[in-house]
């Protein structure tokens, strides 16, 4: 095998994983073990939901599928664990699924596990569970079923009742009766009670074949597939190292180059990576077995072990033979296999060469495993999953066939050995009944018809990919839609199942589409429709090999034939996994690994990144991309997906004028109408082209030269994106939707609705309904004459100077009162103030104030700037400005009224918000005249939003200057009387410089005095020095209400009693570290005398015998000078252990309440020594 340097530890990490083997005894571990997924996330969000949504007569029923050893019992029983028990749900991982959880109400939901294969049938099972939710004896329970559950619906009470019905997992044998018929009763029972009942599935019943039809008519079922535990290994157990990502690779392109079995893809082998792949597809059948064995807890203890060998090193099925052998010995399925089994070890291995030896036993383990499932392996696919080959050999598992047949030779009755239609030879141990129903599989599949074949692969397309979803009955044709992204636009597209060319896909929709894909059959001969305006690309796939043929049959055979069903049981679940792994395989083959796109003749292969997904819509964006850059390479790029809100919005608030100013607007407007070539940036603001510039834009152009040349009043919609769709822009439906809706808003068209109603420009700031416009037509034409075309600009600019549109003089003087006009709009500004407002300003009445004007006089200034930019005649203006009004002079005055409103609403919002944000920061006083007016505020700040006015507003400002001038002056006054005070910076400068602040200060720093006095008194001290305030009050006032220090008028009183509070700390804090000294005075005693005696400076010794005496006396303590507190920290500096002493506590007469006493304890405990010191009380 190729060495690489690189170890398994280099490319991922391996991380611990505990295996919950009984998910029922500890909810809590339960819910922490579980590892969600996006998949498993969603769907127990949507069985949480459905829980909280269970009522009195409206119960539910859900079922989990899925393989063994696949998830679901840990998913139910982590359902149940959080519906049960409320305390746990702030502990969910997942955001989804800790949202839901908050849906139920929050007391214990009743919940029922039923353990199937723990009693004789289902049903007494049911009773058994019953019991011990009930705590009842199981007699004294109905034998009704029926009765039963109505029971468990009255003990919910108003809570729905959780039935939870799984397979034990401490069952002695499995189970196999057929449980469907009641489990269907159960659900039929619970939808009309307020009971939810979740069954687990243990085999796939996603056709609802066979024995589970039952469950399939009564149960939504969801399918739990292995690819959550891909995710939940790759991301959990072997996350991978992102840089070391391409090493792995070249891992996988060399088991792909040297073994031809290792047909897993990309994505599993990196995902599972070290995990061999195959080791998740047996791992169904070893759990059939041996129930306890754990696949995550294996790969995390195995991986472990890896971690040192080289990186093309893999954790093997040898591996879980080794921890499984002895629970498949315990299966009498098993008996013969193992004796056949133990035969070969012992005559055969035994015999082969020493170096052969191991990779014999090797081989040997990996057919045993691999015959689990009834179908056992070829020595291609036994080489692939040992990694046992000879790399420089043609035929790289020469030397496994080798040995197989030596198996083959030595238990002839043992082991079947059968040759293959490719020639290959398949060996598989006997498995008891197996054997017999393999036999039976392929003896029936010789009668079945090959025409079959295409429909199983259908279905298995659907199982592939998430969002091929079979709509129709029919099993030879269908199709799906599938839209994918490229440069902002949404290309629709759909994929036909056309195997056998039944229909011709080419139908009344393809025009609707932009591409679609046919899936053909692997003979067929590729003829293109050059016709056509949708792109049809051909999916050919690889052609079927003899064996592969036989099996898709014999699957067949499983799920149709009744006779099979009968005779076999339990064993077609196992059976069908098996056939769905292989067929699964068979299908990646034929249609992604060699199948090939065909599009004008050529072949493209599909991308590792295609054919990793499993989504349609990320498959064919990937092989679809360099497919459109080809054939579109004009086309804009949109900063962002244009769809059917975007288009609408850019609709109504652009081309309609709704909300030209607004940010949203603004903002799609850059995104996607900009790369268009739809607006033009005037002012600040980008705003509808002018007809000049629109009209050079070519899909402007081909849609005027479509409807010019069409013999039919209407212009259908299909006819229009059909011809825009086309090379070189290919522009998607939304796109040509923005082209129409500006042709409409500069007048060149009109839209017809299915009813044959016309939509103009006036109602583009409606809501659109895309769906029930079929065309375009041309305009009705309404043409005003000079006269009323002059009533209007006179009217509009109240200037009546000009007379006629064919006096030059007057046409100028025309143009220039409307540039005056449009120079006045623009300085006020008013929609572009209107759109700057917060929403919660804002109400109904407001917003349509602002839409009238917008659609009014913000249309009239929209065809002046055409006017002025030259785009547009100065008759075609003064249309414009009739048409704005709808030549109505009424209109005109009601519109008029509307703006001086609007007007009024703004200029009361600025003052609005400016009063709000200064009387939200003001403090209340005692002068009633300015609290009367800041009532008065309250009350204007209420009618302007509903009611404005010019009046109101002057009205509402005059109150604003008067209390703004008197909160002024009463705030500056109180504001000087402490912050510019004098004679309290004086007091305050007394008390610092004075001795005892001095003697105060410096106490403060020995560690046996407790700090929280000094503490206190620097606060203060800090808070006085601020009382100097330099800021100029009054001005400040002007704009904010508070000055720029720290003053407050609800903390003046508390200012001015600064001094006070200082001079009473630093008193109360001298006291404390006398009795401090008093308490420690033996000990200080002691610590003097030693210095007087030791100290060779006499004034030491004096100053020294002086305290000493002073605390011998138990007199009053002096104020200390600064010698003596040198020679005092040196006494207490002497101190090398805790001293210990005996403390009282303080004795109070009388009663006190709980406060009072509190305060008593807390002053005593400030007296106490801080630290060096051991206290008795």
């Amino acid at each position: 095998m190729k060495r690489i340097e690189k170890k398994v530890k280099d490319l991922v990490e391996v991380r611990h994983y505990n295996s919950l083997l009984d998910y029922h005894s500890d909810p809590a571990k339960t819910l922490q073990a579980y590892l969600f997924t996006d998949a498993t996330a969603e769907m127990m969000s949507k069985w949480l939901t459905k829980i909280s949504e269970v009522t009195t007569q409206s119960g539910a029923a859900r079922a989990l599928a899925g393989y063994r050893g696949v998830g679901k019992s840990h998913f139910l029983a982590t359902m149940g664990a959080i519906v049960s028990n409320p305390e746990l749900r702030s502990q969910i991982s997942d955001p989804l699924v800790a949202a839901s959880a908050q849906q139920l109400k929050r007391r214990r939901h009743p919940v029922a596990y039923v353990r199937r294969g723990t009693n004789k049938d289902l049903f007494e099972e049911l009773k058994d569970a019953l019991a011990i939710s009930f705590e009842v004896e199981r007699t004294n329970l109905s034998d009704s079923s029926e009765e039963l559950l109505k029971a468990a619906a009255s003990k919910a009470g108003d809570l729905p009742f959780v039935l939870i019905i799984d397979t034990a997992l401490e069952r002695v044998q499995r189970v196999s009766r057929n449980d469907g018929p009641l489990l269907g009763e159960i659900a039929e029972i619970a939808k009309n009670l307020n009971i939810f009942v979740a069954v687990a599935l243990d085999d796939d019943i996603a056709g609802a074949d066979g024995v589970n039809v039952a469950v399939a008519r009564s149960y939504s079922i969801d399918y739990l597939d292995q690819d959550h535990l891909y995710r939940i290994i790759n991301t959990y157990v072997f996350p991978k190292y992102t840089q070391e990502l391409p090493a792995l690779r070249e891992v996988y392109e060399y088991f792909r180059s040297v073994l031809p079995a290792f047909d897993w893809s990309e994505q599993k082998f990196i995902s599972l990576y070290p995990l061999h792949p195959l080791i998740m597809e047996i791992t169904p059948f070893v759990r059939l077995y041996v129930k306890s064995f754990a696949m995550m807890g294996f790969a995390s203890e195995a991986g472990t072990k890896i971690l040192g060998r080289p990186a093309n090193s893999l954790i093997c099925l040898d591996e879980v033979f080794d921890l499984v052998e002895s629970g498949l010995r315990e299966s009498d399925e098993l008996k013969d296999a193992f004796e056949s089994f133990d035969k070969i070890s012992a005559e055969v291995i035994n015999q082969i060469p020493v170096l052969q030896r191991l990779q014999a036993k090797l081989i040997l383990k990996a057919l045993l495993l691999m015959s689990l499932n009834g179908e056992g392996a070829t020595a291609a696919e036994i080489s692939a999953a040992t990694l046992v080959f000879d790399e420089d050999s043609e035929d790289p598992s020469r030397s496994v066939g080798e040995i197989l047949e030596k198996f083959a030779e030595a238990v002839p009755d043992g082991l079947n050995r059968f040759e293959e239609k490719s020639g290959q030879i398949r060996y598989c141990f006997k498995v008891a009944g197996k054997d017999s129903l393999n036999q039976a599989l392929r003896e029936a599949a010789l009668g079945i018809s090959s025409d079959v074949i295409p429909k199983v692969l259908r279905r298995f397309a659907s199982e592939r990919f998430n969002d091929w979803v079979l709509l129709t009955e029919n099993e030879v044709f269908d199709s799906v839609d599938c839209s994918i992204v490229w440069r902002g636009g949404l290309r629709r597209g759909r994929i036909i199942w056309n195997w056998n060319e039944t229909e011709n896909p080419s139908d009344h929709k393809a025009d609707f589409y932009d591409w679609e894909i046919i899936v053909t059959k692997p003979e067929k001969d590729i003829v293109e429709n050059k016709a056509s305006s949708t792109q049809t690309i051909f999916w050919k796939p690889a052609v079927l090999t003899a064996d592969e043929a036989e099996t898709i049959l014999r699957y067949h055979v499983l799920v149709t034939d009744e006779w099979i069903e009968e005779e076999f049981g339990d064993q077609i679940g196992i059976a069908g996994h098996a056939l769905m792994t292989t067929i699964g395989k068979i299908w990646e083959r034929i249609f992604l690994e060699e199948g090939v796109l065909v599009f004008n003749g050529q072949e493209y292969k599909f991308t590792n990144q295609a054919k990793n997904s499993r989504l349609l819509t990320s498959t064919f964006t990937q092989m679809l991309t360099p497919l459109f850059e080809a054939n579109y390479p004009e086309h804009p790029i949109l900063n962002g997906i244009l769809g059917i809100n975007e288009v609408s919005s850019l609709v109504s608030d652009l081309f309609g004028g709704r909300k030209i100013a607004s940010a949203d607007t603004q903002s799609l407007a850059v995104n996607f109408a900009e790369p268009l070539g739809l607006v033009t940036l005037r002012g600040d603001y980008l705003m509808p082209c002018s007809e000049e510039d629109l009209l050079r834009l070519e899909p402007i152009q081909k849609i005027l030269s479509l409807l010019n040349e069409s013999n039919e009043e209407i212009l259908s919609l299909r006819e229009i994106y059909k011809h825009l769709r086309e090379k070189p822009y290919g522009f998607s439906k939304e796109m040509t939707q923005l082209f129409l809706a500006a042709l409409v808003a500069k007048r060149r068209i009109e839209f017809v609705t299915s009813k044959g109603d016309r939509i103009n420009h006036r109602s583009l700031d409606l809501k659109i309904i895309w769906d029930d416009i079929v065309g375009i037509t041309r305009p009705e034409t309404v043409s005003y004459s000079s006269i009323e075309l002059i009533d209007w600009a006179r009217t509009l600019t109240a200037v009546d100077t000009f007379q006629t549109l064919d006096d030059p003089q007057d046409r100028e003087q025309i143009r220039q009162a409307l540039t005056n006009w449009l120079s006045d709009w623009k300085a006020a500004k008013t929609l572009e103030r209107f759109e700057k407002l917060p929403e919660d300003s804002l109400n109904t009445r407001v917003w349509r104030l602002a839409a009238n004007v917008g659609k009014t006089f913000g249309a009239v200034a929209s065809a002046i700037e055409d006017l002025m930019e030259e785009s547009i005649s100065l008759e075609e203006c003064l249309q414009a400005i009739a048409d704005a009004f709808l030549n109505s002079e009424k209109v005109f005055i009601d519109r008029t009224k509307d703006l001086v409103k609007l007007e009024d609403f703004l200029n009361g919002a600025d003052l609005r918000n400016k009063v709000w944000e200064y009387i939200s920061l003001c403090e209340i006083t005692e002068d009633e005249v300015i609290e009367a007016l800041r009532k008065e505020l309250f009350k204007f700040t209420t009618q302007s939003l509903h009611s404005p006015s010019e009046t109101l507003n002057q009205e509402f400002e005059n109150v604003w200057n008067s209390f703004q001038q008197k909160y002024a002056d009463y705030f500056a006054i109180r504001h000087d009387e402490v912050m510019k005070n004098v004679a309290l910076q004086d007091s305050f400068e007394e008390i610092i410089r004075s001795d005892e602040w001095w003697e105060f200060e410096n106490l403060s720093k020995f560690p046996i005095f407790p700090n929280g006095h000094y503490k206190k008194a620097k606060e203060i001290y800090f808070q006085g020095k601020r009382l100097d305030c330099k800021a100029d009050v009054r001005e400040v006032l002007k704009n904010y209400p508070l000055c720029t220090c720290s003053f407050r008028l609800s903390k003046a009183e508390e200012w001015k009693g600064l001094p006070d509070q200082l001079r009473k700390i630093v008193d109360r804090g001298r006291m404390s570290y006398r009795r401090v000294l008093r308490v420690l005075k033996e000990t200080l005693v002691s610590m003097l005398e030693q210095i007087a005696r030791n100290s060779k400076r006499e004034d030491e010794k004096r100053l020294a015998n002086t305290l000493a005496e002073i605390l011998k006396s138990g007199g009053e303590i002096p104020l200390l000078s600064s010698k003596e507190l040198v020679v005092l920290e040196k006494a207490i500096s002497l101190i090398k252990a805790s001293p210990m002493v005996s403390i009282d506590v303080p004795e109070e007469e009388g009663f006190l309440t709980r406060e009072e006493l509190v305060q008593v304890f807390s002053e005593w405990l400030d007296d106490l020594p801080n630290e060096l010191v051991l206290m008795k009380i």
